[in-house]
């Protein structure tokens, strides 16, 4: 997967010490997703989403995070609404030809800042 980076870092204090970020040295990215194939890992499901689900958030997403591009193989999330428009977060790892999707959850109140401006569900 390839995407194109956002040029502001994220916002540090969203979590660990001192001011630093959990996401820091982490890139946002713009791309749209096309896989040859995506895979479930039984982890996905642990939250009560089915396949439709996590399908319909990756095609709707509204952020892409490269969590670790350096990592083999890097990890990525994407945060999108399901059919009811609940925001989700899904975490997947990018392998050579396919996705393999891991947990998908109910998105976190930590992970607001992301979203794109007009999109914060608290407001």
């Amino acid at each position: 997967m390839r995407g194109v980076e956002h040029p502001e870092p994220f916002p540090s204090g969203a979590g660990g010490a001192a001011g630093e970020s959990f996401f820091d040295g982490c890139h946002l990215v713009d791309f749209v997703l096309r896989f040859v194939r995506v895979r479930f890992h039984r982890s996905a499901f642990k939250h009560g989403f089915d396949e439709a689900s996590i399908l319909h958030v990756v095609n709707q997403a509204l952020v892409v995070i490269d969590l670790d591009s350096d990592a083999d193989p890097p990890k990525a999330l994407v945060i999108g609404p399901d059919s009811a428009g609940n925001l989700v977060e899904v975490i997947w790892l990018e392998l050579d030809e396919d996705a393999l999707v891991i947990p998908a959850m109910a998105l976190p109140p930590f992970f607001y800042n992301f979203l794109p401006a007009g999109e914060d569900p608290t407001s």
